[in-house]
């Protein structure tokens, strides 16, 4: 189910939901950013702090060969490391798994 960025946060508002991240999250958001999106180093940094105001950036523990795509295992550490309630994804290789340890995907 594909979920708009605007609904997303007003149902993150509503629930008071707890938003997580690392740190290898993060940096594969500024080099897509950068890379795919061409943005600037200033631009990349600024969203970079955003988001780090907004979330809890979790150190995982663990690492995990779940997901097909080995870079969506990041996603799943940080999951187990934040102890999230669900995961909100629209990659195809994580929405694929539909759950992860009881998680909902």
């Amino acid at each position: 189910m594909a979920v708009s960025r605007q609904s997303f946060f007003r149902w993150r508002q509503r629930r008071n939901a707890p938003l997580v991240t690392s740190e290898d999250i993060l940096l594969e958001i500024a080099d897509v950013l950068r890379r795919k999106f061409l943005w600037s180093t200033g631009n990349v940094a600024a969203t970079l702090t955003g988001i780090r105001a907004m979330a809890e950036v979790v150190k995982p523990e663990i690492v995990l060969s779940d997901c097909e795509d080995p870079d969506d295992n990041r996603i799943l550490e940080a999951a187990v490391a934040g102890r999230v309630a669900c995961i909100v994804s629209g990659d195809r290789h994580l929405l694929r798994m539909k759950v992860f340890r009881e998680l909902r995907l």
